[in-house]
């Protein structure tokens, strides 16, 4: 019988534009809600008011052919913590000001096993 942990970890498969330069890295960031304008969670100091540390690792899987190999990488991604809109936070801030689009393709959760 498998029974679910109560901390099981989730994976993410995302596309991303431009693929990480690294093949695989853990992100350990703060992460905080912008003060002007329209709320959004953005990378921020660890001084900046009310921020939470944020630990995201990603891995390259796969990445573009010819002209796109630069351009679109498909990545497996595990958040470590868990923050609001944390993976979009990571990637983009990762991407710099070239990333273009973060798609969440799906999540898949490992299970552990437990014999009875």
């Amino acid at each position: 019988m498998i029974l679910y942990d109560k901390f099981e970890k989730k994976k993410y498969l995302a596309l991303v534009s431009p693929a990480p330069k690294n093949e695989m890295d853990t992100i350990d960031c703060q992460l905080g809600i912008t003060t002007s304008g329209s709320e959004r969670s953005i990378v921020v100091t660890p001084d900046y008011p009310n921020c939470k540390q944020a630990i995201t690792s990603y891995r390259v899987l796969n990445r573009g052919h010819g002209n796109f190999e630069k351009s679109v990488g498909l990545v497996e991604i595990q958040p470590v913590t868990g923050r609001k809109h944390q993976i979009r936070c990571i990637m983009s801030h990762i991407g710099g000001k070239d990333l273009f689009f973060v798609i969440i393709i799906f999540w898949v959760i490992f299970p552990v096993e437990f014999s009875l």
